[in-house]
């Protein structure tokens, strides 16, 4: 928490600052009998923390302008609340967000596929994208997207029609096992709405077996080799679905 610049930090007496132990972490600010302090970032950049945990606050404003970005990925565990920061940020400066619904881990299903009554935490959470999405929209999409694992492909066949005006944008292809055809729902039926990622499967395209031939010297080929594909795997599979 904090304006740029200068920051707050939760130390392990504060209930913020304490989950980082029960998520099995270490506070490098521990040792203090305050819940809050306060540094600059000289002294965060001293104690080198692996992780630095930002939490949203009442001037999100100041955080957009400080990271400067066009998207932001949010978790939308704590609500509402901890959403409306920054879609207030979207509808002000027509920037975007991406919101956790589905995940492309192995594990999201510890919580994301708990059932509520008859339905699983993600279906909810993307009525809520859906919603929240309502109040901030474009020209046909919203700014407000989420974020669905190409990994499980069955569940983004359901979630886009839950969210039909919002942006997917689509991790898990290449490396961890997604393809074009299990893409195909992702998309609305204009061919538009995923936006699919895939970053150890081009960046180190070299290292598999397909593109071992362009050799780690010439790894920027490799990538484009791979790109090209994906995007051929991709337009394919949306060419035969039609």
């Amino acid at each position: 928490m904090g304006l740029p610049g200068s920051y707050v930090i939760a130390t392990e007496n504060s209930y913020v600052g304490s989950l980082v132990a029960l998520a099995g972490g270490e506070n490098v600010y521990e040792g203090s009998t305050e819940e809050f302090l306060t540094v600059n970032t000289e002294d965060m950049k001293n104690k080198e923390p692996d992780i630095i945990l930002r939490t949203a606050h009442a001037l999100p404003d100041q955080v957009m302008e400080m990271f400067n970005e066009d998207f932001a990925t949010v978790n939308p565990y704590l609500g509402t609340d901890g959403i409306k920061p920054f879609v207030d940020v979207c509808k002000e400066e027509k920037k975007g967000l991406f919101i956790l619904v589905k995940t492309s881990n192995p594990s999201s299903g510890d919580f994301q596929d708990q059932m509520v009554g008859d339905r699983p935490v993600y279906e909810l959470v993307g009525e809520k994208v859906a919603q929240w999405g309502e109040t901030c929209m474009g020209d046909d999409y919203s700014y407000v997207g989420a974020v669905v694992g190409a990994t499980y492909p069955e569940m983004g066949k359901t979630l886009r029609k839950i969210m039909p005006k919002a942006y997917i944008l689509v991790p898990g292809y290449g490396a961890q096992g997604g393809q074009g055809k299990d893409l195909v729902h992702f998309f609305n039926e204009d061919g538009l709405g995923a936006i699919v990622n895939s970053s150890r499967g081009i960046i180190a395209a070299y290292k598999q077996e397909k593109y071992a031939k362009f050799g780690e010297e010439n790894f920027a080929d490799a990538s484009r080799a791979a790109a090209e594909d994906m995007i051929a795997d991709i337009t394919g599979a949306l060419e035969a679905a039609k």
